[in-house]
């Protein structure tokens, strides 16, 4: 016994000397289809993720929030009786969400979708626009200024799948919409990055990189091309963009263009190009850091059955490539991310899907570490690297446009119950998702008790404890200090949350059960 209590020992001084990162992997399962579409930390340092999945029969927004320890905290479908399919989700001024996607009562015929919540995920405005016919969507949604919303995605005009702009008041009523004036191919998945300042960077282009104003004007058209069409620009630390795409499309295997963009002469910088033996690298999104690197979100495809898995490639500020990691395990069957956001505490949250069935995905999320590890899960691959050679392409015009306010079914708004598995977690022994919260719990290693002491006697504390998987074990409130009996605790690793319930912080702390006698 004297010996698996050095141990324990021995490894929690490793957590304490290390500050590690905190760095998971949690699946849920809420209904037999669940995909992740995008997450964000909010100001408590929680993540939301906005996701689809399927009640009754149609498919449902659903939100899931879980804490900096991948504990579930809070979750909500929202819907109609017909088909409504999340793409984006954004923090607002106000604490809430605001969401985007598109619905339908047939698939031939889709409205653009917005639904705007409060913090506790209580439906504000939820609004379905489109033209009659014609497929419209909003793949984006941003925030520019406060009680302002922006949607960027696909418009149907003319005939034709235009890239369009649409801004909201706060109410959801349309203030304004434009649309790039582009004869390229009609895609669905039109997006406009918002890149702070009041610009947007169009994506999923098959020509010029383009620049919008969030009044509809194009201050810059970049004339060349980041592969067969872009995936996702971002303005980069420096001032300039970075654009990635999709590249060799037609070839053998696809491969993940990288250009970096000069703002005033509009010379490339970098022109780089990424793949991976024998498969198909679909690119997601890319988001830097600040020491300049950039981790990119890509899905890796096997050309023979379709299946894919999901990965990052980090690479340093010249695009050359650092590491590539793949987060689905063995076992997976088919496995997608579909967003990448950096955190607070300077790593990385991929959100997705992962199915161990070929016909059941869940959704899947990894809390990565600046070094690539999620904890469990984790296969270095090796990622080739070439030079990518753009096309020129022909400049856009934006032009005004015309959008209609559909009819929308009656919304409802309810709780879901998900199951979680939290697969593997390394928290840091002195993670705190709240600023200005002191709260001291002590000893971190125990045998029986734990007490948990706040500077302000006053305040409510709600305590919840869960193992490694996610599972409540312990749950108790109450003003000022406590000792807790966690005598009945098997031996292992907890994670206990708490929670100021007046201020709306929470912090997390590792705690290790060892038996003493």
């Amino acid at each position: 016994m004297k010996h698996s209590i050095l141990t324990i020992l021995f490894a929690l001084s490793a957590l304490i000397t290390s500050a590690q990162q905190t760095s998971f992997e949690l699946t849920a399962n809420i209904t037999n289809n669940d995909v992740a579409a995008d997450i964000v930390e909010n100001a408590d340092g929680d993540f939301v993720a906005v996701t689809t999945t399927v009640v009754s029969n149609n498919f449902d927004v659903t939100l899931i929030k879980f804490s900096a320890a991948g504990v579930v905290l809070a979750t909500a479908t929202i819907g109609t009786s017909q088909n409504e399919i999340a793409k984006s989700i954004c923090t607002t001024a106000d604490g809430g969400y605001f969401i985007t996607g598109y619905a339908n009562t047939t698939f031939s015929d889709n409205d653009a979708l917005v639904i705007k919540v409060d913090s506790s995920f209580q439906i504000q405005f939820m609004k379905r626009f489109g033209t009659t016919p014609g497929n419209d969507y909003a793949n984006e949604g941003f925030e520019a200024s406060p009680g302002q919303f922006t949607f960027t995605g696909t418009i149907a005009i003319g005939g034709s799948a235009k890239p369009s702009r649409v801004t909201l008041d706060e109410n959801g009523i349309v203030i304004s919409q434009s649309y790039l004036n582009t004869n390229q191919f009609a895609s669905p998945n039109y997006r406009g990055n918002y890149l702070g300042n009041g610009l947007i960077g169009f994506a999923h282009l098959s020509n010029a990189i383009s620049i919008v104003d969030t009044s509809g004007n194009v201050v810059r058209d970049f004339p060349f091309t980041a592969g067969t069409f872009t995936s996702s620009v971002i303005r980069t630390n420096d001032g300039k963009f970075v654009a990635i795409g999709l590249a060799n499309l037609g070839g053998s295997s696809t491969t993940v263009s990288f250009c970096k963009a000069d703002t005033t002469t509009n010379l490339l910088s970098m022109t780089n190009e990424y793949g991976y033996n024998g498969f198909s690298l679909e690119p997601v999104g890319i988001v830097q850091d600040a020491q300049n690197n950039y981790f990119i979100a890509v899905n890796k495809i096997d050309n023979g059955t379709g299946f894919s898995k999901a990965m990052v490639v980090k690479t340093n500020p010249l695009g050359t490539v650092l590491w590539g990691k793949q987060y689905n395990a063995v076992s997976t069957i088919d496995g997608r991310v579909n967003s990448i956001i950096l955190t607070s505490d300077g790593g990385i949250m991929i959100a997705g899907s992962i199915d161990l069935t070929g016909t059941n995905p869940d959704l899947f999320f990894a809390k990565i570490d600046s070094f690539g590890s999620s904890t469990c899960n984790t296969l270095t691959v090796t990622i080739a690297s070439s030079t990518y050679s753009p096309n020129s392409a022909t400049p856009h015009t934006m032009n005004a446009g015309t959008i209609n306010t559909i009819t929308l079914g009656t919304p409802y708004d309810f709780p879901v119950t998900p199951l979680p598995n939290l697969m593997c977690i390394t928290i840091d022994i002195n993670d705190v998702t709240a600023k200005d919260m002191s709260v001291k719990v002590y000893p971190t290693l125990f045998d029986q008790f734990v007490t948990v002491e706040s500077d302000e006697p006053s305040q409510r504390l709600n305590v919840c404890i869960t193992d490694l998987n996610g599972s409540e074990v312990f749950r108790k409130s109450f003003y000022g200090n406590e000792q807790l009996n966690l005598s009945n605790l098997a031996s292992g690793s907890y994670i206990i949350n708490i929670e100021n319930a007046e201020k709306s912080q929470t912090i997390h702390r590792k705690l290790i059960k060892a038996t003493f006698h």
